[in-house]
């Protein structure tokens, strides 16, 4: 997935080119509301996905299974914020994944399945490194390390919020958690900036602009 601090950056962005400014409680609202599908344990509760690609090394949220299954809800800002991360996790693994990593089975042939996989290659260097590897603090998950504090500082991130209160206890609890989380993260970054392994930022930040502006509201 997408770390915490990508997702609230391209929050952030779709904030930003809004021809409707929506008041500072609206948009702490949306902020949090990116942040929730990631708050459980268990992601397929929250990220509907289609049961079909059980097993695959790459999966991603089926928007209209989304819409479905909250047709009743109310469009609340929190509300948005849930939608608007499924919508950027979509976006992210049948888009962008694909710039970054090609995941080859022992015939070199692409492979999504991740008990056939065998290695990744990484489009950025070229290089065969096995799936394990790949999801590791040496590429993968090392790059969003590197980027939180870059992040964080260039879309002035700030965690400082209050409008959590208003969620049910349960959900006020992991956003809290989360919370500590990303500070942790943030400190854990400082230090480590440097060459990227996987990701170019600038072309991760471009698309996540382009998929900003390409987002419509119901």
């Amino acid at each position: 997935m997408p770390g915490y601090i990508v997702h609230l950056t391209a929050a952030k962005l779709w904030m930003e080119q809004k021809k409707k400014q929506d008041s500072k409680e609206w948009m702490e609202k949306f902020l949090i509301g990116n942040l929730l599908p990631d708050a459980v344990e268990d992601k397929n509760t929250t990220h509907f996905r289609d049961p079909k690609t059980d097993g695959n090394r790459v999966q991603y949220p089926e928007l209209d299974i989304f819409l479905q299954a909250t047709e009743k809800c109310n469009r609340t800002p929190f509300w948005w914020g849930f939608y608007y991360h499924l919508y950027i996790d979509a976006c992210f693994f049948k888009e962008y994944m694909p710039r970054i990593v090609t995941f080859l089975d022992k015939n070199n042939k692409e492979e999504p399945k991740i008990d056939k996989i065998i290695k990744a290659k990484i489009h950025k260097s070229g290089k065969y490194v096995s799936q394990q590897d790949f999801f590791s603090e040496a590429y993968y998950y090392g790059d969003f390390t590197k980027m939180n504090d870059i992040l964080k500082k260039r879309f002035q991130i700030d965690f400082r919020w209050h409008a959590q209160k208003e969620l049910p206890d349960i959900w006020r609890i992991r956003v809290e958690r989360q919370i500590s989380q990303m500070e942790r993260f943030i400190e854990q970054s400082k230090g480590k900036e440097g060459e990227f392994s996987v990701f170019d930022l600038e072309d991760l930040i471009l698309f996540l602009k382009q998929k900003a502006k390409e987002f419509e509201e119901i």
